[in-house]
């Protein structure tokens, strides 16, 4: 019986660094994910800046004419 419960410590023990690990990666890409869709915003934002610039330079030639 001391065989089986140290084989089966063991294996808790181990099954509790892979739980841990998968823990830590699923932490470490919704970090990456969020990262990611700050860029993209950041990118779309970057977008819609020089789109309004656009607009407001044909405004003035409207405007001017």
């Amino acid at each position: 019986m001391k065989i089986e419960e140290n084989i089966t410590f063991i294996l808790e023990k181990e099954i509790e660094q892979i739980e841990s690990s998968i823990s830590a990666i699923l932490k470490q890409m919704e970090k990456e994910r969020e990262i990611q869709l700050l860029q993209e915003l950041h990118h779309e934002a970057n977008r819609l800046e020089l789109r309004r610039d656009e607009i407001y330079e044909k405004l003035e030639k409207i405007e001017g004419d």
